[in-house]
């Protein structure tokens, strides 16, 4: 093992997939575990879990699930009317967001990237080239103009129990 190099690879033999097989389809033995079975067997430092997971993979391996207990679904939770109708809402509550938005409009014509300064408005207008912002003067520390400032950056309100 001293004389290994990082960058060497361990050249699987029918007998090493043998091996592999046997450990992982009979013996139900994890990765790991079969990873250090051969390196110990082939003096070699060079089977890691990862190259064993690889080849039964590549191999198409497949075991029975251990026995004992069953595996447990994930938690899925079905949807209450409650929930339906705070997401209506929501909806709702962001028509009216954008649609305020859309109250305060861009310099004329709008500023560009480059035109943009420190102290102006960074809220971009449009899904296309060229690509304008709004302008206006910002709130102290902080990217955007009051109104854009409300309009992304909204409290959470608490649920109602």
């Amino acid at each position: 093992m001293a004389g290994k190099r990082k960058w060497e690879q361990f050249r699987w033999t029918k007998e090493a997939e043998a091996h592999m097989e046997r450990m992982y389809v009979f013996e139900k033995m994890s990765a790991k575990q079969i990873s250090e079975k051969l390196c110990e067997m082939y003096d070699t430092d060079l089977i890691t879990r990862n190259a064993v997971v690889g080849k039964i993979d590549r191999k198409g391996l497949y075991r029975e699930p251990l026995k004992g207990k069953p595996r447990k679904k994930p938690f899925m939770m079905e949807p209450s009317k409650k929930s339906s109708a705070r997401k209506m809402e929501s909806q709702e509550a962001h028509k009216a967001r954008s649609q305020r938005g859309a109250s305060l409009q861009p310099k004329s014509p709008g500023l560009s990237l480059l035109d943009i300064g420190a102290e102006d408005c960074r809220f971009p207008y449009g899904d296309n080239p060229p690509y304008t912002f709004c302008g206006h003067p910002i709130e102290p520390g902080k990217a955007y103009c009051k109104e854009h400032q409300t309009l992304c950056h909204q409290r959470l309100v608490p649920k109602e129990s």
